[in-house]
Formats: C-alpha cells, structure tokens, sequence
C-alpha cells in the first residue's frame, strides 16, 4: 500500500530527520539520547526452512544473509555518538530452528543444527558488545523451542546450560564484567535463565531494562518483581517477544495517542493470545490463553516505573489490496493507563517478511500470500533452490526501529532506518531515496510498506515515569554559615556521577526550597525552581564537581531543599 501523506504535525517532525546529516555528531547529547530496537532477526540466520517432506529443498545461504544482521550492528556501533546511543533491545526469535532442522524423512532425522544460526547471531550481537553500547536479548519462540526435528510434546529446553544461555545468558562473553548487565533469573526452576535485565544511564537518569521470557509465567514474573523492587525509581523498559498484535492495514487513522493525559485515537492494538502453552511446564502455572494479558495484569500495572513494553513476534501476513507484496506490516501501538493512572506505551516492531536481495536491493518479483516466494531478478528462478508451501526468503530488509527521547521537547521520536537499502547507503522509512517526500507529489519509500501513521516520523508524549526517574547524580550539600560581609548564608553541593560519562552543561534546580529563602546567584529556574549551572562542559563518569551557593535568608530559617539535574 502506498503511504499515506503524514500529517502536518508529522512534517514539521520530518523535517528534523533530513537525510543523513540530521544526527551528524554531537546533534544528540545530554537531554536527548536514542534507544534502537532489533526486530526478529531469524530469517537472517536461519541455516534450513520449514519441515516438509516434499520436495527435496536447499540450504539457504545464511552466511550471506547473516551480513544483513551483522550491518544493523555495524550501523548502530558507528553512530553511537551521532544518536547519542543509549541501550539496545532485541525483541527476540534472534534464530530460526533453535533446536536444528530436518530433512522431512519419517522418521524425522537432524541434518542441520543450530549451533551454526547462534553463531551467527552471536558474531554480530557481539558488535555492540565491542563497541560499548548496552543491549538485551529476550528470547522467542525460535530460540528455545523444540519445532522441527524433535517428536513429542516439544517442550521448552530447560535450564541456563541449553543453548540460549551458552550464547545468550549470564555467563555468556557478551556480558560477563560489564557493568551494566544485571543478572538472569538461573535460580529459576521454571526456564532458568530465560529472562535478564541491564541497567543504564541517559539523559541525566536512571534507566531499568529488562528482557522477559516468552509468555512469561507467575514465577518469571516474580523474579522481575524482585529486580524492579531493587531498582525502585528507575524508569522501566520490559522486552517480551510477544505482547500484541499489528494494527489492520486497512485502519489508516493516526496511532493511538494523549491529549490533556486521555488516551484518544482507533480502537488500540489487541493483545495476542498465548499459543505455547504445550511447551510451559504445567508445574510452573503458566497463564493461557491470556499470557500477555496477565503479564500486564501482574506486572506491568502494579509498577508505576514501568513505561514500555517492547515487543516483536506478529505481523500481517495478508498484504492489502494495492500494496508491493513481500511486506511485513508488522507494527502497531497500544497505550494503557497503570495503576496510578499513567500511560504505558506497548509498541510492536516486527518485519521479518520484508524481503530483500543478496545484494540489498528489494526484489524484482514475489508472490504473496498465503505464503511468501522469492524469485531473482528474472522473476522465475526461486533464491536458495526450490521452494516449497510454507516457505519464506530470509527478510527484514534491514530495518532498526529507533526512539530519540527529546526530555527537553517532552516527546518520543519513533522512526525506523536500513542501512541497507538505497543501493547499501542506507535509507529511512517515510523518505523517497534518502530524502523526505512531498506526499503530495512523491510515494514515500516505496520500499517500506508500513502505513506512515503506524510507523515514522511520529511521536508520543514523554512518560511521567521518565520525567520523574531517579537521577544518575548523587548529591551531597555542606552545612550553610551566615557570612556577615555579604549578609547572606553560603555554603556548597557537590554532585557526583554515578552513571556513564555526562557530555555538556549540567545544571541543577533547588526543588523545594525552604520558603522565604532565596538562591542568591541562581543562574536559571526550573519548572518555576532556581537553579545554578554545575557544569557547562559534562562530568566524567564516577567524577565530582562542587558548586557554591549563596542564600538570602531574612528569618535565619532551617535551609532544605531537594537537587535535581536536568
């Protein structure tokens, strides 16, 4: 389907991201940071298809297709400092057979394993691992189920020692002695090892990740529990590989949205119904059908902190009427409010069926639904031998989600970018070659088939949960002595970085403060607060700066009042 031209609203926020150069370096820093999102990135990796007893097929070439994961990390490593990078999560199905593949015999014989598919997935999640960009990894359905070769009730694989924790888990090299994994739940007797969480610092707070195991269980939610009860007042991020659905492509209205705090726009994104509840250990309790509702039920509402949910796993497989074929569609939103009456943002990204060429480009032919073939450039020859029902090219397309947190504008920023296509130079979703279209005369990426307002260029309100995080700063005040020369009572805060390296100025607001007191050489306010600015040139991390202050204080009055950064 072509894309709807974006509103004006939605231009005004294209404008920003033109071409390229928009995030050139230093563009992002202090107070706006970019959060990237991985979506399934199976097909990439996937060493074998679907079972099937006919006909005889050919093994993908994986390692070609591999390259395409690898150049999303690749990317993302390169503009860190561009995007003023802060974490990354992967929504999960990082692999295709988690448990290797079949040839279709009966009975049913290994003939690939996956081991192959982790490796490759492991060689361009270490990416980010070498280039110091935090990251999680929450496990799909692919990844840890017995699907293919396996007979029986094909239950989940057990324990931190499966394959998933080898590559992915605590003891993986991709977060031993890295400061900012936290830990997975190995003490689990139900999926031990299955969920993770990290911790980071951006814009001046403090930051909660964590990565939740598929449809999650009571006990899974008991441990993330545990870990958000040990990190009260940071603002909260769960990844889980399935949570809702996409929008129907045929609801071309704006997102879900808020106006003055109520929740407008379509009918939300549902969400998905629980289908593996075979694979859950019955002695665990699993919840079915409703896993991720009574995720969100015994989770997500009760803590305040939590302002996300990340998800990947579903997508529109019917592809609509006068839409390019090939086409994921696999995005949408969904906003419920918590216990306390504040937002939570569920957002799908899922674009697994996007397909792509060897050579990045989209492919000159495919033949949609109900299943997905793709041909080369001649629109007769299937790529990777012969193809059979069921089947689908490995696909994506490339395709990062982003979200640039503007904590001085108030919003979210969501767009989506590959940086493979535009013949390898990269290009954003909303944008006709790489640069931003008239919708009034130009298609918008033809490439990308997601309708404009379900996907880019669009933005949502920042959660109160970020706003009031905790702060990464500590601080410490000296006692206030009356200076009969100046007639005024002075003192010092120092403040200290707990968090990563801070670039630019840092100034802090006096909350609170003791009334009929005055902050004599404030240099600012803040939310109607005086403040004085500590730095103007950031603070290393687990650095200290001390800042003199002066108070008028006629009635000699006890002088309270609570810092905070911004």
């Amino acid at each position: 389907m072509k894309n709807p031209c974006h509103s004006r609203k939605a231009l005004a926020v294209l404008a920003l991201f033109v071409g390229i150069a928009w995030f050139a370096s230093g563009a992002f820093a202090n107070n706006t940071f970019t959060i990237g999102v991985i979506p399934d990135t199976q097909f990439y990796v996937d060493s074998g298809n679907t079972l099937t007893t006919s006909p005889a097929y050919t093994q993908p070439n994986a390692d070609d297709t591999a390259k395409y994961f690898l150049a999303e990390t690749q990317w993302l490593v390169k503009n860190k400092a561009a995007l003023n990078l802060a974490f990354v999560t992967h929504v999960g199905d990082v692999v295709q057979n988690g448990d290797g593949t079949s040839d279709g015999t009966t009975p049913l014989t290994p003939i690939w394993g996956p081991a192959k598919e982790y490796d490759r997935a492991f060689a361009a999640m270490q990416v980010l691992a070498n280039g110091g960009v935090p990251f999680g990894m929450s496990p799909g359905n692919h990844d840890y189920d017995n699907y293919y070769w396996k007979t029986g009730s094909r239950p989940l694989m057990q324990g931190k020692n499966n394959l998933w924790g080898k590559y992915f888990g605590s003891q993986s090299s991709l977060f031993k002695g890295k400061t900012w994994y936290g830990g997975a739940s190995d003490s689990l007797t139900c999926n031990a090892g299955m969920s993770s969480y990290q911790v980071f610092t951006a814009g001046g707070k403090k930051f909660l990740h964590i990565s939740l195991e598929l449809e999650a269980g009571p006990t899974a939610v008991a441990w993330a529990q545990g870990v958000i009860d040990a990190h009260k007042g940071y603002a909260t991020i769960v990844t889980t590989h399935s949570n809702i659905g996409p929008f129907a492509q045929t609801d071309t209205t704006a997102p879900q949205t808020l106006q003055n705090g109520n929740i407008v726009g379509p009918k939300p994104a549902s969400y998905n119904t629980a289908s593996y509840s075979v694979n859950y250990p019955t002695s665990c309790g699993g919840w079915y059908p409703n896993g991720p509702v009574d995720v969100f039920t015994h989770l997500v509402y009760p803590n305040d902190q939590i302002f996300m949910v990340i998800s990947g796993h579903s997508y529109n497989t019917t592809v609509a009427t006068g839409s390019s074929p090939g086409s994921s569609q696999g995005e949408g939103i969904r906003i419920d409010k918590n216990a306390v009456g504040h937002p939570v943002y569920q957002v799908l990204t899922d674009y697994q069926d996007n397909i792509i060429n060897h050579d990045g480009n989209p492919l000159a032919s495919v033949v949609a639904p109900p299943y997905t073939y793709a041909y080369d450039a001649t629109g007769t020859n299937p790529l990777h031998g012969t193809y059979v029902s069921g089947v689908s090219d490995p696909g994506g397309n490339g395709w990062i989600r982003l979200m640039t947190f503007d904590l001085t504008g108030g919003n979210i920023h969501f767009w989506t970018y590959s940086p493979l296509l535009n013949g390898g130079n990269g290009t954003y979703a909303g944008q006709c070659n790489g640069t931003p279209c008239d919708c009034t005369k130009n298609v918008c990426d033809s490439t990308f088939e997601q309708l404009a307002a379900f996907s880019d260029f669009y933005e949502i309100p920042m959660p109160v949960q970020v706003l009031n995080a905790a702060s990464q700063f500590s601080f410490a005040s000296s006692a206030f002595v009356y200076n009969r020369a100046t007639k005024s009572y002075t003192g010092s805060l120092t403040v200290t970085n707990n968090g990563a390296a801070y670039t630019g100025a840092i100034n802090v607001a006096l909350n609170s403060l003791t009334a009929g007191v005055a902050l004599t050489d404030a240099t600012g306010t803040y939310n109607g607060a005086p403040s004085v600015t500590a730095s103007t040139n950031g603070l290393a991390a687990n650095a200290s700066i001390t800042v003199p202050l002066a108070f008028s204080n006629p009635t000699n009055a006890i002088i309270n009042f609570t810092p905070v950064t911004y």
